[in-house]
This record gives C-alpha cells, sequence and structure tokens, in this order.
C-alpha cells in the first residue's frame, strides 16, 4: 500500500497524535490566556456583583457581614446593596415619569402653538374687517 519513503504506518500515526496534542495545547493555552485577558479588561467584574468592587467582598464571607450588622439574604445581597438596588429601580421610576410628563408638554405645546397660530389668523382677519368697516363709516359721513 501507498506509504511514504522512510516512513512506516507506525510512524505516521505517531505524527498524527503528535499533531492533535499540540492542537490541543494550542486550544488549552488559548483558553488560559482568553480567560486572563478577559479577567483583566473587565477589571475584576464577576456574576454576582454588579458594582464590580469584589476586592473587599471576595474576602467576606457571611458571617463577615452578619458580624457588621447586616443581612446576607439569599440572593447574596447585603441590605445595604438591597436598598441601592431599591432606590436606583425607584429613580428609574422616577425617571421614565418624567420623560412621560415632557413628552406630554411637547405634545401640548404643538397644540397650543396650533391654537395660537389659528387666533393670530381670526385676529388679523377682524382687524382687516374693523379696518373696512372703520374706512367705510368714514366715507359715509
Amino acid at each position: 500500500m501507498g506509504s511514504v519513503k522512510g516512513l512506516s504506518r507506525m510512524d505516521v500515526s505517531s505524527i498524527d497524535w503528535a499533531a492533535a496534542s499540540y492542537l490541543f495545547a494550542f486550544f488549552v493555552i488559548s483558553f488560559l490566556l482568553g480567560m486572563i485577558v478577559g479577567r483583566w479588561v473587565l477589571g475584576g467584574r464577576t456574576a454576582g456583583h454588579p458594582t464590580g468592587d469584589t476586592a473587599h467582598d471576595e474576602l467576606r464571607s457571611d458571617e463577615d457581614f452578619r458580624a457588621m450588622g447586616e443581612t446576607v439574604h439569599p440572593d447574596g445581597f447585603s441590605d445595604v446593596e438591597n436598598e441601592k438596588n431599591e432606590k436606583l429601580s425607584e429613580l428609574e421610576h422616577c425617571l421614565s415619569e418624567i420623560r412621560l410628563l415632557v413628552s406630554d408638554a411637547q405634545s401640548e405645546r404643538a397644540d397650543i402653538a396650533q391654537k395660537l397660530a389659528i387666533v393670530d389668523h381670526l385676529i388679523s382677519r377682524t382687524n382687516e374687517r374693523f379696518n373696512s368697516f372703520l374706512q367705510d363709516f368714514q366715507e359715509a359721513e
């Protein structure tokens, strides 16, 4: 059967295993480097820490938080973090209400501008008619 000169069937299969092992090592090293660079780029932010400030929290256990007088909830956040999240959601709600009010005010402003244009047109027509009437009255005298 066709084989390369100087290489037996055993040598060819060992070359395939070597290539596969080098390829596997390349992917493992790439994955690890990706994890390291990704963590560096994200600044150490991890899931469950929305603020990204994990330097001190990772060192504290639930017992440490309880010793400081904070309650640790099943979601992993302390009372202080829960209060911050509640205030943030209240602020977001207020912001959405302000946006609605601004939108309503802008539509009312457009309505008022349209009504003022109609009133201005009626005033000018009334002024023209009054001037015409006044002229006719003065000519009649």
